[in-house]
């Protein structure tokens, strides 16, 4: 597993760096008061994208993968055919409520987010087909982190060469950038329709599909909320400054995730197929990516703990707020410590299950973080590491419950 998480890590790392790329190069050429409204316009693109995909990434992964196994094409190109055609047609719903949004809004600039939002919407259908056809290392071209960095290169050259690069100019180079990526694997989609599918299947999504959607789509929008889209509800509450330090705070944290982020694509096919085999397969499976978790993420968190002063540094923030980043990462360690509890539970059929279970953890954080952000921005991250810590702790206890899985438990 080691060379496949490496292969994986490689393509992955260079997607991932690409948020941290985007904090370094914004607040290094127009200061961290810069970065913290960036952070407020990319966590509004980032929910948009959640709400207008409705939940089909995971649909994607979960039943894509499953008929992988079988090689049954008809179906995989059905499946994808459907997303598309969902995630689509939720697009004009979000395109008219954000017009309602911008026009109350002091953020004009983002009119040009209407270019982007549906190719990146289609983006995480292609990533999310490859992912459940075992291609992680190729998804990560697919997600926003390869975006966002694209967009730090622009960022950088502009001020490197002494020019203002412009919001509406760093969306076109991110749309350009998105078609380009999205012609290869829609050729694909076409030749494998010719060479395996003679007729596909009406469009037609029945009533067990489109309560697997809402609850994909209410998982995906509250996990949003009290972690990537904490600038969002921060933005009338702190200074831009503040903002931009608990995002770069934040970013900082995911470097641990980044290993957890790349088990978990790995290992959301694989409990979805081992949990339909017999002999103890989900166990076996489970265990064995929980104890390279431990493994691998420790390092980095004792890393960031020990040398959080002068990482911080990099990104212009001052001394003094060592302790915001040290909250974060205390976060992440339960994060570590449960493993992979999230995508366990939804691939195993326990979607609902983890719907609940994060519905209470969000609304919790979220309540949490609107009324203690008043207080500071220690306050603040204190309530965004409180959504790791309650919402994995309770879904631990459920996996236990419900397949006997003890997710602290590595032997």
């Amino acid at each position: 597993m080691l060379a496949k998480v490496i292969k994986i890590g490689f393509f992955r790392g260079i997607a991932a760096t690409g948020s941290l790329v985007a904090a370094f190069t914004i607040s290094h050429y127009y200061g961290i008061e810069a970065y913290g409204r960036f952070s407020v316009i990319i966590a509004l693109l980032s929910l948009l994208v959640v709400v207008t995909k409705c939940g089909t990434d995971l649909y994607v992964i979960k039943y894509v993968s499953f008929y992988h196994e079988i090689r049954n094409y008809v179906e995989i190109l059905s499946i994808i055919r459907n997303a598309l055609y969902i995630s689509s047609s939720f697009f004009v719903l979000v395109a008219i409520s954000l017009l309602f949004y911008l026009y109350f809004s002091q953020y004009n600039e983002m009119y040009s987010l209407f270019f982007v939002l549906p190719l990146l919407v289609w983006q995480t259908v292609v990533a999310s087909t490859l992912k459940a056809i075992g291609r992680q290392a190729t998804a990560a071209i697919y997600e926003l982190g390869f975006v966002l960095l694209i967009i730090s290169i622009s960022v950088f050259l502009s001020g490197y060469l002494g020019t203002e690069l412009r919001f509406e100019l760093i969306t076109i180079v991110a749309s350009v950038f998105i078609l380009l990526t999205l012609v290869i694997p829609f050729y694909f989609f076409y030749k494998l329709k010719v060479n395996h599918v003679k007729v596909l299947p009406e469009f037609v999504i029945d009533k067990k599909s489109s309560k697997e959607l809402i609850d994909f789509l209410i998982l995906s929008l509250l996990a949003f909320i009290p972690t990537n889209g904490f600038p969002l509800l921060l933005a009338d509450k702190l200074p831009d400054e503040e903002v931009g330090i608990l995002a770069v705070c934040f970013r900082i944290a995911l470097l641990i995730n980044f290993i957890v982020t790349i088990v978990n694509s790995i290992a959301m096919p694989k409990f979805s197929v081992s949990y339909k085999k017999e002999g103890g397969e989900l166990h076996k499976y489970y265990k064995k990516y929980n104890l390279f978790l431990w493994v691998t993420c420790f390092p980095i968190l004792l890393f960031i703990m020990c040398f959080n002063s002068m990482i911080l540094s990099f990104f212009s923030v001052d001394e003094g707020f060592e302790w915001v980043l040290i909250i974060m990462v205390l976060g992440q360690l339960i994060n570590i410590l449960t493993g992979n509890v999230t995508a366990l539970l939804n691939m195993i059929g326990l979607q609902r299950l983890n719907r609940n279970i994060t519905i209470f953890s969000s609304l919790f954080a979220v309540l949490s973080l609107y009324i203690l952000s008043g207080y500071g921005i220690y306050f603040a991250a204190m309530s965004v590491s409180l959504y790791w810590g309650l919402k994995n702790f309770i879904s631990a206890f459920y996996i236990w419950k419900h397949v006997g899985i003890n997710c602290f438990k590595v032997t």
